[in-house]
């Protein structure tokens, strides 16, 4: 966000949060803020960082906002009042008073590049009203800008901003100091653009050149209003805002998805390392399988108890002797047996081996460290068909954590897959709900009924960032949905809930369970039963 546009936007902000108290200060992602107010209503969400900052209002809330909270920011700042913001739009920087009473305790400092921050105090000089640069300054900086000269010249002034500059060295002398002064009386302008898709995500205090604006893959939506109401600033900004959010996210989604396939990389290519070691000393082991048959025949030239270091042999008349190393605490008999024993066990050992290569060699969940799933053939598009039972994998291929039952337990839980491929495991009855709130994972979702008895569902998920389709949620709530009383009515209203967030009842009935937090729900509907 450019610190013109800041100005705008940081004075239509600090008007409407005035008075407001500070209820809760989240953190989805380190470079995401989220601030919620009372009265009750939208909350104000800071995107920090180097690249695209922004700061808007907005009643969407971000994905993962069950992400741990900034428990210090919240703990300093959470129930005060706030005064009167101080702006510093040279720095893009906004503060926010804390009134304990009438009296300041801290500040609230809002910077897009740091983030948020609780200070004791404002930076010397903050809010002060930068310099402006006179025409003679401007026209030096123009000049430099052309001959390609020190670019540190531009930094004289703090107003001058990339886009600022960007925008002088395009335009001619007296539209360059036109606007300078439309800026320094205030800038009363907003101007919005969009992407190729007609997206709006991005907001400018004048009009940009055509040049600069091709230059960074914008497109004027014909937004532009001249003196913009607060109002209209800050509906323009969470348009804007909830784009970039949307973006940031999934750009953070893309890079921990990378993170994670290179450490299962790195696991897998751990996992080979050791592979070919062990392979290495289990063909050793059975390479004493040749020497053991050696001293088999020729045992009888040795006697029942006799121990020796070492033995020489031939294997065939014409070929040179053998030396074979022997213990010498054992006798010569001991030694092939114990060879025989270890060649044996070498066997077994690269059979397995190459089982395990193959199953890492495979792709899957196995290559990222867990255990592999089952493949349960895709839903039937008619949710008549859903109720077909299939065989579930044993309790190590479920990959339990503590808890986990033995087979018999495992005939009371029922296994679908999604249409998007997604393990859904539903409680056929008690005893399968109450062994599923022993499976479940932290970051996997529970779905039961939200009026009433029904069985337990649980959706597994790779990992706390992968995002559930839409299509395999409805998909899990109907199966709900027909395993409760709704089955009749055709309808079911369905809660969903993190498992970190499902505890079980002690000395409830079995399969009882208490949510301490929900994520929204899902109302779906099915062909009824009849009778």
């Amino acid at each position: 966000m450019d610190a013109h546009v800041f100005r705008l936007l940081a004075g239509a902000t600090a008007a409407f949060l005035g008075g407001a108290r500070l209820e809760k200060i989240s953190a989805p992602d380190p470079e995401t803020a989220v601030f919620a107010f009372s009265p009750a209503g939208q909350r104000l969400i800071l995107l920090s960082g180097a690249r695209e900052p922004f700061l808007f209002f907005s009643s969407r809330l971000p994905a993962a906002l069950e992400a741990p909270s900034a428990r210090r920011l919240s703990k300093e700042a959470a129930g005060r009042r706030l005064g009167r913001g101080v702006l510093d739009f040279s720095r893009r920087s906004l503060a926010f008073p804390l009134l304990e009473g009438e009296s300041v305790v801290r500040y609230l400092f809002l910077d897009l590049r740091r983030g948020p921050e609780i200070l004791p105090f404002l930076p010397e000089g903050f809010g002060r009203e930068p310099a402006w640069p006179d025409a003679a300054l401007r026209e030096r900086l123009r000049q430099t800008k052309e001959s390609g000269g020190d670019e540190d010249s531009w930094r004289l002034s703090a107003v001058l901003t990339p886009l600022l500059r960007e925008t002088l060295a395009a335009l001619d002398p007296l539209e360059g100091a036109a606007l300078m002064v439309d800026l320094e009386a205030g800038g009363h302008s907003l101007h919005v653009y969009g992407d190729a898709l007609g997206k709006p995500v991005f907001l400018s205090a004048w009009r940009l050149p055509e040049s600069v604006a091709a230059g960074r893959g914008l497109f004027p939506l014909g937004r532009e209003q001249e003196t913009p109401s607060p109002e209209a600033i800050l509906a323009w900004a969470a348009r804007v805002g909830e784009n970039l959010l949307s973006s940031r996210q999934a750009a953070f989604a893309a890079r921990e998805e990378a993170r994670e396939k290179a450490r299962s990389a790195k696991r897998l290519r751990r996992r080979l390392q050791r592979l070919e070691r062990e392979e290495r000393r289990l063909g050793g082991l059975l390479a004493l399988r040749e020497d053991a048959r050696l001293l088999q025949a020729q045992l009888w030239r040795f006697a029942p108890e006799e121990r020796r270091s070492e033995v020489l042999l031939a294997e065939e008349e014409g070929l040179c002797p053998r030396r074979i190393l022997l213990d010498p605490l054992l006798s010569v008999r001991e030694n092939m047996q114990r060879m025989f024993r270890h060649s044996a066990g070498g066997a077994r050992g690269l059979a397995a081996l190459r089982e395990r290569r193959r199953a890492l060699a495979s792709p899957g969940p196995q290559a990222g460290g867990r255990a592999s799933l089952p493949d349960f053939p895709p839903l039937p598009p008619y949710p008549g068909a859903w109720e077909e039972e299939r065989p579930l994998p044993s309790p190590k291929d479920l990959a339990a954590g503590p808890g986990r039952k033995g087979q018999t337990a495992l005939k009371d839980i029922a296994g679908f897959s999604s249409s998007d491929g997604y393990l859904l495991l539903r409680g056929k009855n008690a005893r399968g709900n109450r062994l599923l709130l022993s499976l479940g994972r932290p970051h996997d979702l529970w779905l039961h009924l939200r009026d009433g008895p029904s069985a337990h569902l649980l959706i597994r998920r790779a990992h706390a960032k992968d995002e559930v389709p839409e299509q395999t949620l409805r998909e899990a709530a109907v199966l709900v949905g027909l395993k409760s009383r709704q089955r009749r009515a055709g309808k079911a209203e369905v809660m969903v809930a993190l498992f970190r967030h499902v505890h079980a009842v002690k000395g409830a009935a079995p399969g009882t369970a208490r949510v301490e937090r929900e994520l929204p729900g899902i109302t779906v509907s099915f062909p009824p039963e009849e009778g």
